[in-house]
Protein backbone atom coordinates (compact mmCIF):
# COMPACT_ATOMS: atom_id res chain seq x y z
CA UNK A 1 0.00 0.00 0.00
CA UNK A 2 2.71 2.33 0.76
CA UNK A 3 3.97 1.66 -2.86
CA UNK A 4 1.05 2.99 -4.18
CA UNK A 5 0.50 6.41 -2.32
CA UNK A 6 4.57 6.58 -3.33
CA UNK A 7 3.51 6.21 -6.73
CA UNK A 8 0.33 8.11 -6.67
CA UNK A 9 2.47 11.22 -5.07
CA UNK A 10 5.48 10.70 -7.90
CA UNK A 11 2.77 10.39 -10.57
CA UNK A 12 1.10 13.45 -8.99
CA UNK A 13 4.35 15.27 -9.09
CA UNK A 14 5.36 14.51 -12.27
CA UNK A 15 2.52 13.85 -14.69
CA UNK A 16 -0.18 16.06 -12.97
CA UNK A 17 1.01 19.06 -11.48
CA UNK A 18 2.82 20.53 -14.29
CA UNK A 19 -0.42 19.96 -16.58
CA UNK A 20 -2.03 22.19 -13.57
CA UNK A 21 0.52 24.54 -13.39
CA UNK A 22 0.43 24.85 -16.91
CA UNK A 23 -3.71 25.52 -16.81
CA UNK A 24 -3.31 28.22 -14.26
CA UNK A 25 -0.40 29.77 -15.95
CA UNK A 26 -3.56 29.83 -18.99
CA UNK A 27 -5.84 31.54 -16.89
CA UNK A 28 -3.49 33.94 -15.34
CA UNK A 29 -2.33 35.07 -19.13
CA UNK A 30 -5.93 34.96 -20.58
CA UNK A 31 -6.92 38.45 -19.71
CA UNK A 32 -2.98 39.21 -21.39
CA UNK A 33 -4.05 37.79 -24.09
CA UNK A 34 -7.22 39.36 -24.74
CA UNK A 35 -5.76 42.71 -24.17
CA UNK A 36 -2.85 41.99 -26.73
CA UNK A 37 -5.64 40.72 -29.01
CA UNK A 38 -7.89 43.87 -28.79
CA UNK A 39 -4.71 46.17 -29.03
CA UNK A 40 -4.09 44.29 -32.62
CA UNK A 41 -7.55 44.80 -33.27
CA UNK A 42 -7.06 48.97 -32.92
CA UNK A 43 -3.47 48.92 -34.40
CA UNK A 44 -4.91 47.01 -37.52
CA UNK A 45 -7.92 49.20 -37.74
CA UNK A 46 -5.79 52.35 -37.33
CA UNK A 47 -3.69 51.37 -39.74
CA UNK A 48 -6.26 50.84 -42.80
CA UNK A 49 -7.40 54.30 -41.96
CA UNK A 50 -4.18 56.24 -41.92
CA UNK A 51 -3.34 53.68 -45.35
CA UNK A 52 -6.63 54.96 -46.78
CA UNK A 53 -5.77 58.81 -45.93
CA UNK A 54 -2.48 57.92 -47.50
CA UNK A 55 -3.52 57.04 -50.89
CA UNK A 56 -6.11 59.92 -50.80
CA UNK A 57 -3.40 62.44 -50.13
CA UNK A 58 -1.00 60.58 -52.74
CA UNK A 59 -3.29 60.85 -55.48
CA UNK A 60 -3.96 64.78 -54.50
CA UNK A 61 -0.60 64.86 -54.33
CA UNK A 62 0.13 64.00 -58.06
CA UNK A 63 -2.90 65.68 -58.92
CA UNK A 64 -1.31 68.56 -58.33
CA UNK A 65 1.92 68.12 -58.98
CA UNK A 66 0.27 67.41 -62.76
CA UNK A 67 -0.59 71.34 -62.53
CA UNK A 68 3.22 72.26 -62.07
CA UNK A 69 6.53 72.63 -65.08
CA UNK A 70 9.61 70.26 -65.06
CA UNK A 71 12.60 72.26 -65.87
CA UNK A 72 12.56 70.50 -69.28
CA UNK A 73 8.94 71.02 -69.49
CA UNK A 74 9.17 74.52 -68.58
CA UNK A 75 11.90 75.21 -71.29
CA UNK A 76 9.92 73.63 -73.82
CA UNK A 77 7.33 75.70 -72.93
CA UNK A 78 9.18 78.65 -73.79
CA UNK A 79 10.63 77.77 -76.61
CA UNK A 80 7.21 76.69 -78.20
CA UNK A 81 5.89 80.62 -78.35
CA UNK A 82 6.72 80.77 -81.67
CA UNK A 83 5.60 78.01 -82.70
CA UNK A 84 2.42 77.74 -81.84
CA UNK A 85 2.44 82.08 -82.54
CA UNK A 86 2.81 80.31 -86.50
CA UNK A 87 0.41 77.81 -85.55
CA UNK A 88 -2.34 80.12 -85.09
CA UNK A 89 -1.79 82.77 -87.76
CA UNK A 90 0.25 84.85 -85.14
CA UNK A 91 3.83 86.46 -84.68
CA UNK A 92 5.91 86.71 -81.76
CA UNK A 93 7.56 90.44 -82.16
CA UNK A 94 9.53 90.17 -78.67
CA UNK A 95 10.14 87.81 -75.68
CA UNK A 96 11.44 88.87 -73.01
CA UNK A 97 12.70 86.16 -69.74
CA UNK A 98 12.13 86.58 -65.83
CA UNK A 99 13.06 83.89 -63.53
CA UNK A 100 11.42 84.57 -59.85
CA UNK A 101 13.18 83.14 -56.62
CA UNK A 102 10.43 80.37 -55.55
CA UNK A 103 9.10 79.07 -52.62
CA UNK A 104 11.12 75.79 -50.44
CA UNK A 105 9.35 72.93 -50.08
CA UNK A 106 9.35 72.94 -46.38
CA UNK A 107 8.44 76.39 -46.21
CA UNK A 108 12.08 77.96 -44.87
CA UNK A 109 14.64 79.55 -46.65
CA UNK A 110 16.75 77.02 -48.92
CA UNK A 111 19.72 77.41 -51.09
CA UNK A 112 17.50 75.85 -53.38
CA UNK A 113 14.17 76.74 -54.42
CA UNK A 114 11.36 73.55 -54.37
CA UNK A 115 9.18 75.79 -56.66
CA UNK A 116 10.43 78.83 -59.21
CA UNK A 117 8.02 81.51 -61.16
CA UNK A 118 8.72 81.72 -64.46
CA UNK A 119 7.50 84.34 -66.26
CA UNK A 120 7.53 85.69 -69.64
CA UNK A 121 6.72 89.38 -71.66
CA UNK A 122 5.80 88.81 -74.96
CA UNK A 123 4.49 90.74 -77.88
CA UNK A 124 2.21 89.05 -80.57
CA UNK A 125 1.05 90.36 -83.61
CA UNK A 126 -2.22 89.04 -85.31
CA UNK A 127 -5.49 88.90 -86.06
CA UNK A 128 -8.00 89.35 -82.81
CA UNK A 129 -9.40 85.89 -83.92
CA UNK A 130 -6.04 84.43 -84.09
CA UNK A 131 -5.10 85.98 -80.64
CA UNK A 132 -7.87 84.33 -79.19
CA UNK A 133 -6.80 81.42 -80.65
CA UNK A 134 -3.05 81.23 -79.09
CA UNK A 135 -4.80 82.08 -76.05
CA UNK A 136 -6.77 78.78 -76.12
CA UNK A 137 -3.89 76.83 -77.55
CA UNK A 138 -1.66 78.27 -74.26
CA UNK A 139 -4.46 77.57 -72.04
CA UNK A 140 -5.17 73.60 -73.21
CA UNK A 141 -2.48 72.39 -71.38
CA UNK A 142 -2.05 69.79 -68.68
CA UNK A 143 -0.03 72.29 -66.61
CA UNK A 144 -1.37 75.94 -64.46
CA UNK A 145 -0.26 78.94 -66.91
CA UNK A 146 -1.72 82.56 -65.79
CA UNK A 147 -1.54 85.27 -67.75
CA UNK A 148 -0.94 88.17 -65.48
CA UNK A 149 -1.67 91.00 -68.04
CA UNK A 150 -2.98 91.35 -71.29
CA UNK A 151 -3.07 94.58 -73.22
CA UNK A 152 -4.02 94.76 -77.29
CA UNK A 153 -3.80 97.83 -79.28
CA UNK A 154 -4.48 97.91 -82.93
CA UNK A 155 -1.09 97.36 -84.96
CA UNK A 156 -2.04 98.25 -88.32
CA UNK A 157 -5.16 100.28 -89.21
CA UNK A 158 -5.15 98.44 -93.06
CA UNK A 159 -5.24 94.71 -91.66
CA UNK A 160 -6.82 95.13 -88.67
CA UNK A 161 -3.70 93.28 -86.79
CA UNK A 162 -3.38 94.03 -83.56
CA UNK A 163 -0.31 94.07 -81.23
CA UNK A 164 -0.96 91.92 -77.63
CA UNK A 165 1.63 92.40 -75.21
CA UNK A 166 1.45 89.62 -72.77
CA UNK A 167 2.73 88.51 -69.35
CA UNK A 168 2.84 85.38 -68.98
CA UNK A 169 3.73 82.89 -65.24
CA UNK A 170 4.35 79.23 -64.83
CA UNK A 171 5.45 77.73 -61.80
CA UNK A 172 7.94 75.22 -62.09
CA UNK A 173 8.65 72.52 -59.61
CA UNK A 174 12.48 70.57 -59.46
CA UNK A 175 12.49 67.78 -60.06
CA UNK A 176 13.52 66.30 -57.51
CA UNK A 177 11.37 67.62 -54.69
CA UNK A 178 8.88 65.39 -53.32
Amino acid sequence: MALIVAVAIAGYGWILSPHLAYLQAVQRYEPFVQDMTARKNDVSATLETNRRRFETVSSELETLQAKFFTPTQATAFFSDFETLAAETGCTVTSLDFAFAKGLSGSGTSAPEPAIAVHRANLTVLGQYNDLIGWFERLQHRSQEIWIDSCRMELADVRTGKLKCNVAVAILVLDEEED
